[in-house]
């Protein structure tokens, strides 16, 4: 039996009622900023960017991205000009890291997972920082101390776990039924499980920061990300710890996530980009989408309808 102190739900709820913290503005900001002075000066000079501007800009934010986030997962995509199509050119690129926040009333911090997205071309570039909707608590890399050996190595094996997997609460949660808050579901790792719960969140949640640069200066926007719930991690089992019923729950969301391995980076990928949806940049067909959703809630059924009502 696994035992979550009641303390974590209350002050979880707490910290759900939170906007954006200063230490999300200072990370993203100061990317955003030292970026900002070396693109405006390109854009002042004329009002495109050369190709090799271009690309030298999308190397230089790629690295200063990795040195202020050390990411969990990262990509960088640059389109170069082709004859046909001199002017044009473009990139895109993708980091996920870990932006822990303070929860009132408790020591063990909610270990967000953020992303930086930026995507541009020679006229243009849009940067944004903001929280993602899965989070886990540092509790749970606490119970991960011996498989992994330091406090740093079991919270960058969770983080990168729940990014490979981001998947699953990015179906579960478009369009949720108000049904799923106060559910569980859970996470495979290292022979073991990680014991997560939706939760209620506001719709309205301010969750980063949105910035546009172009040769008449820059904006910036706000972001809300609709959904009225999210997934958070409370806790991880060994494999010591495990029943037979938590084993075969373990087997059967791992087939799931092989089966569905493309899907799944797809999604990782492009789960936001410049031209929103997945649907709408191409990526994926509503379609696609809406079956691969069904097909999950079919696993999520079957999962949950077998969870041992000790696990909380």
């Amino acid at each position: 039996m696994v035992v979550i102190d009641e303390r974590l739900s209350k002050g979880l709820v707490r910290a759900e009622a939170r906007e954006l913290t200063n230490a999300l503005t200072e990370h993203a900001g100061k990317v955003l900023k030292s970026f900002h002075e070396g693109v405006c000066p390109h854009f002042e000079k004329r009002s495109r960017l050369t190709g090799s501007e271009m690309t030298g800009l999308a190397n230089d934010l790629h690295n200063k991205a990795k040195a202020a986030f050390s990411p969990l997962w990262s990509d960088l995509e640059i389109l170069a000009s082709t004859r046909g199509r001199p002017n044009a050119g473009s990139y895109e690129m993708l980091h996920y890291w870990i932006y822990p926040k303070s929860v009132e009333g408790i020591s063990s911090r909610l270990m967000m997972i953020a992303m930086f997205s930026a995507w541009g071309s020679r006229k243009q570039v849009s940067m944004r920082a903001n929280d993602t909707l899965t989070s886990f608590y540092e509790h749970a890399a606490q119970r991960l101390l011996q498989r992994c050996g330091s406090q740093e190595a079991a919270l960058h094996a969770i983080g990168q776990r729940l990014v490979d997997t981001i998947i699953i609460p990015t179906l579960a949660l478009d369009d949720a039924p108000a049904s799923l808050a106060g559910t569980e579901f859970f996470i495979p790792l290292l022979d073991g499980l990680l014991i997560g719960r939706f939760v209620n969140r506001p719709h309205e949640k301010i969750a980063g920061d949105y910035r546009v640069i172009g040769r008449d200066g820059w904006s910036t926007k706000g972001i809300t990300l609709h959904s009225s719930a999210e997934f958070v991690v409370k806790t991880y089992i060994g494999p010591e710890e495990m029943t037979d019923r938590q084993e075969w729950i373990a087997y059967q969301i791992n087939s799931w996530l092989a089966a569905h391995s493309n899907e799944a980076v797809m999604i990782r990928r492009y789960i936001t980009n410049r031209f929103g949806s997945l649907w709408d940049s191409g990526h994926m067909c509503r379609d696609e989408f809406d079956s691969l959703k069904e097909d999950f809630w079919d696993l999520h059924a079957k999962v949950i309808a077998h969870a041992s009502p000790n696990v909380r």
